[in-house]
């Protein structure tokens, strides 16, 4: 191993393990190494991706039986793909064997007495999973389906062209992401190979300041950016994080613990102790992040002269495409939905590509196998450590409670529609009134109480430390949570909602259901009739509050999908009176909805 000596000098300095110091190590140089990357032709850039990556397995972390491993899955994958064993059923062979290779070497890693301080081949190959599983569904969806046949998504990442082996090997071993993420799309990595990435829609590259092959101004600044709150926040987790452990909650007071302290006083410190957990990941995502934006790769088009401070060019580039973590939209949600959304972001993108809506039939939207299939995916993704599981089947009832509680009483809060409540400045504070405020306040609290209850499982893993954990704070989050669930099934939607949510005349949904109305054109009907009309528009409305609330369905595709079926399904029985056409009808109206 190279530097040996010198990690193991550092290790001793800063009091960490020596496998930590060296993958903070590398994620820190990964940038500089990055920076020149945009400069290169295609196929250095693949050499330089592949030969970089093999540097920091075999020459600093000493895996060379990992790297090998990892190529060998990849060239497995390569070769699926390129002669399409299987046919159709391709990207499920894919699925299962590069899964099924990531859980024998998670049950390695359980039962083979390895430490926790010792990094191995299992965190660099569940993003390399993610990379695999989606290259072969974007195979299938470029040779083996016709453009009609995908959604929106799926169109812009098909695979039509067939790479090169080193092309391919370059995108699987980019070397930016390739310790701890993100996970990335071919397309996007061919684009930025080729400098196509750059390229604005109408070939004008001065828009932006760059050329069709080199990125825009803004990087650098960018990257500083994700640079400075990576330190920082990897600073706070070694500074602080040891003094708040949720293994805590399970020792005497006398014994340094806070078993023996108040109830709100141990409830504090899990939801601080939850947010120390969570600077370890906003460290290294965010240093992670700022080496795919030096090498150009996070460059995601041009922000509205609307939406930003500046007009020049680089307060405007955007680099985003690789961002696995929004601090402010964590720290900040209302709900789980929003929680979600912004952690982890890339792998919830491949569990809502690859996973979920892969398990529908064409035509079908996913249902409830579609949610448990990935459920079961997620959990194996991760490990097999007991934590996970409980972590994941609590989160997913917070979510379904979380999801109640939005569609019946937000409305009544934010009644204007075009009113999102979103707290990303003091200028969106400004702009609430004092009731919204206060239920603001309430919302990200709850969020975060019972975030931090969820995150002990995922943390302490197993279950019996679990559940003195959880007795040390008398299960308030499974209590609430099952509490109401209960009384949502005995009616509080009702009473929250405060009406049926029937639209009233005056409400800020008018010019809505005039659209809806101008865009179906559907002729003068006896009275029942047009009531039957207004209640399956009103149906389609609260349709699309219910999908707005659902976690894991962000794309507009799926809610497309969702609208049509729905609108479909409620105007049958009107075009069985003779109003028209029920799919054309269903038709226009989801696409006006979803406008």
């Amino acid at each position: 191993m190279l530097f040996q000596s010198q990690f193991e000098a550092l290790a001793g300095v800063a009091g960490a393990p020596v496998d930590y110091v060296k993958l903070i190590t590398l994620l820190i140089i990964a940038s500089p190494l990055a920076y020149p990357l945009p400069s290169l032709p295609s196929t250095a850039k693949h050499v330089v991706c592949l030969a970089t990556s093999a540097f920091f397995f075999v020459g600093i972390l000493d895996l060379q039986a990992g790297f090998l491993q990892l190529l060998g899955t990849s060239l497995i994958t390569y070769f699926l793909a390129k002669l399409q064993l299987g046919g159709r059923k391709m990207p499920w062979i894919v699925f299962f064997f590069e899964m099924g290779h990531l859980t024998i070497n998670h049950l390695v890693r359980a039962f083979g007495n390895i430490p926790l301080t010792t990094i191995e081949i299992t965190a660099m190959q569940m993003v390399l999973t993610m990379n695999l599983t989606t290259f072969a569904w974007d195979v299938y969806d470029g040779q083996m389906r016709s453009e009609q046949e995908c959604d929106e998504q799926q169109k812009g990442q098909r695979i039509t062209e067939f790479p090169s082996l080193l092309e391919f090997l370059g995108y699987a071993f980019y070397f930016p992401g390739v310790l701890v993420g993100p996970s990335t799309r071919f397309v996007d990595y061919r684009a930025w190979a080729n400098g196509t990435l750059y390229s604005s829609p109408k070939g004008k590259e001065k828009e932006h300041g760059g050329s069709a092959s080199s990125p825009p101004p803004g990087r650098f600044l960018a990257a500083s950016r994700e640079l400075a709150i990576g330190f920082v926040s990897l600073a706070i987790y070694a500074l602080y994080a040891p003094s708040w452990d949720f293994a805590a909650l399970t020792v005497p007071s006398a014994a340094g613990g806070v078993r023996d302290e108040s109830f709100i006083w141990r409830a504090w410190f899990a939801v601080v102790a939850s947010f120390m957990a969570r600077t370890k990941y906003y460290g290294i995502w965010t240093l992670t992040n700022a080496s795919c934006i030096l090498s150009g790769l996070s460059y995601n088009g041009l922000a509205p002269l609307t939406t930003t401070g500046g007009s020049d060019v680089a307060s405007r580039t955007r680099w985003n495409r690789c961002q696995n973590v929004d601090l402010l939209g964590v720290e900040l949600a209302q709900n789980w939905k929003e929680l979600l959304d912004h952690w982890n972001m890339n792998t919830n993108v491949w569990l809502r590509n690859n996973v979920y809506k892969r398990i529908a039939k064409p035509g079908r939207k996913p249902g409830f196998k579609s949610t448990m299939f990935t459920f079961i995916t997620s959990a194996f993704w991760h490990g097999i450590a007991p934590g996970y599981y409980v972590a994941f089947v609590l989160g997913g009832f917070c979510q379904s409670v979380a999801r109640s509680l939005r569609k019946n009483l937000r409305p009544r809060v934010f009644r204007d529609p075009k009113q999102k409540g979103e707290v990303r400045s003091l200028s969106s504070l400004s702009q609430m009134r004092a009731g919204q405020l206060i239920y603001v306040s309430l919302s990200i609290a709850a969020v975060h109480t019972t975030l931090s209850f969820a995150a002990m499982a995922f943390i302490l893993l197993d279950v019996p430390t679990i559940m003195r954990a959880w007795a040390s704070l008398y299960f308030y989050g499974i209590i609430a949570v099952l509490g109401l669930m209960v009384a949502f099934r005995m009616g509080l939607g009702k009473y929250l909602s405060g009406s049926k949510r029937i639209v009233h005349p005056n409400s800020a949904n008018d010019e809505r259901r005039a659209k809806i109305n101008r865009a179906i054109s559907l002729p003068d009907v006896p009275a029942a009739s047009r009531e039957a009309k207004e209640a399956a528009l009103q149906s389609v409305q609260r349709e699309i509050e219910d999908l707005d609330a659902q976690p894991n369905l962000p794309d507009v595709e799926v809610v497309m999908e969702e609208l049509r079926s729905r609108a479909q399904e409620l105007m049958r029985e009107l075009g069985q009176k003779g109003e028209g056409q029920p799919a054309e009808v269903a038709n226009k109206a989801a696409e006006v909805l979803a406008k």
